[in-house]
């Protein structure tokens, strides 16, 4: 079976003014992350703090100037994360408490 590159694809998409097609890897990715949302959202919302958290927890250390260890910047790191997530809570609490 002969694969498609979707490299070479890309120039004559853009060329017709179509979209790029998306390659298979990445699409059966997508796939993948939506049907962990609907099945389990607990997982699915850990998953996402904890790569929120890989994010930022480089910006935390680099700001600290090296006072903060790395284990402590990803500490403080999902900390905010924490915070953030408890204040949305709160005000979407207040202001839709019959939702509740």
């Amino acid at each position: 079976m002969k694969r498609k590159n979707l490299n070479q694809a890309a120039p004559a998409c853009r060329a017709r003014g179509e979209k790029q097609p998306i390659p298979p890897r990445i699409g059966r990715l997508g796939e993948s992350l939506r049907t962990l949302w609907r099945k389990d959202r607990l997982l699915a919302g850990t998953l996402l703090i904890v790569l929120a958290d890989g994010l930022l927890a480089p910006g935390v250390w680099a700001a600290s100037g090296g006072a903060l260890s790395l284990s402590t910047s990803i500490w403080v790191g999902l900390l905010a994360l924490t915070t953030i997530g408890l204040s949305v809570y709160l005000f979407y609490v207040m202001f839709k408490p019959e939702a509740f």
